[in-house]
Protein backbone atom coordinates (compact mmCIF):
# COMPACT_ATOMS: atom_id res chain seq x y z
CA UNK A 1 0.00 0.00 0.00
CA UNK A 2 2.93 2.69 0.40
CA UNK A 3 3.79 2.64 -3.41
CA UNK A 4 0.20 3.74 -3.50
CA UNK A 5 0.40 6.19 -1.42
CA UNK A 6 3.57 7.59 -2.84
CA UNK A 7 2.14 7.52 -6.18
CA UNK A 8 -1.08 9.98 -4.90
CA UNK A 9 1.53 12.10 -3.68
CA UNK A 10 3.56 12.31 -6.56
CA UNK A 11 0.16 12.67 -8.77
CA UNK A 12 -0.47 15.55 -6.43
CA UNK A 13 3.27 17.21 -6.06
CA UNK A 14 2.47 20.05 -8.57
CA UNK A 15 -1.22 20.69 -9.17
CA UNK A 16 -4.93 20.79 -7.38
CA UNK A 17 -6.07 17.03 -8.30
CA UNK A 18 -9.72 16.00 -8.00
CA UNK A 19 -10.84 12.41 -6.26
CA UNK A 20 -11.82 11.07 -10.12
CA UNK A 21 -8.11 12.22 -11.35
CA UNK A 22 -6.17 10.63 -8.58
CA UNK A 23 -8.54 7.24 -9.01
CA UNK A 24 -7.94 6.96 -12.44
CA UNK A 25 -4.07 7.92 -11.97
CA UNK A 26 -3.51 4.94 -9.59
CA UNK A 27 -6.05 2.61 -11.27
CA UNK A 28 -8.94 2.13 -7.99
CA UNK A 29 -12.28 2.92 -7.51
CA UNK A 30 -12.43 6.66 -5.88
CA UNK A 31 -14.25 4.86 -2.79
CA UNK A 32 -11.22 2.96 -2.48
CA UNK A 33 -8.94 6.18 -2.82
CA UNK A 34 -10.99 8.27 -0.62
CA UNK A 35 -10.37 6.23 2.39
CA UNK A 36 -7.38 4.02 2.31
CA UNK A 37 -5.43 6.64 0.68
CA UNK A 38 -6.65 10.13 0.66
CA UNK A 39 -7.93 9.79 4.42
CA UNK A 40 -4.30 8.56 5.97
CA UNK A 41 -3.09 11.14 3.17
CA UNK A 42 -5.01 14.15 4.97
CA UNK A 43 -4.75 13.06 8.86
CA UNK A 44 -0.86 12.96 8.50
CA UNK A 45 -0.71 16.19 7.09
CA UNK A 46 0.81 15.21 4.36
CA UNK A 47 -2.05 16.06 1.44
CA UNK A 48 -4.17 19.22 1.86
CA UNK A 49 -7.79 20.20 0.78
CA UNK A 50 -8.66 22.96 -1.53
CA UNK A 51 -11.59 23.60 0.43
CA UNK A 52 -10.38 22.63 4.00
CA UNK A 53 -13.25 23.96 5.47
CA UNK A 54 -16.09 21.75 3.13
CA UNK A 55 -14.96 18.82 2.64
CA UNK A 56 -17.89 17.84 0.28
CA UNK A 57 -16.97 20.81 -1.61
CA UNK A 58 -18.31 20.11 -5.48
CA UNK A 59 -14.72 21.51 -6.74
CA UNK A 60 -12.62 19.73 -4.02
CA UNK A 61 -9.08 18.91 -5.06
CA UNK A 62 -6.33 17.35 -2.97
CA UNK A 63 -2.52 18.20 -3.93
CA UNK A 64 0.35 17.51 -1.69
CA UNK A 65 1.41 19.67 1.45
CA UNK A 66 4.50 20.49 0.63
CA UNK A 67 3.35 21.52 -3.26
CA UNK A 68 3.87 25.01 -4.86
CA UNK A 69 0.63 27.34 -3.62
CA UNK A 70 -1.03 26.63 -7.06
CA UNK A 71 -4.30 28.18 -8.73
Amino acid sequence: MAEQLEAVLLFCATEWRTLPEIAAAVGREPSTVRTKYLKPLLESGQVVRKYPDNPRHPHQAYRAADAKEGG
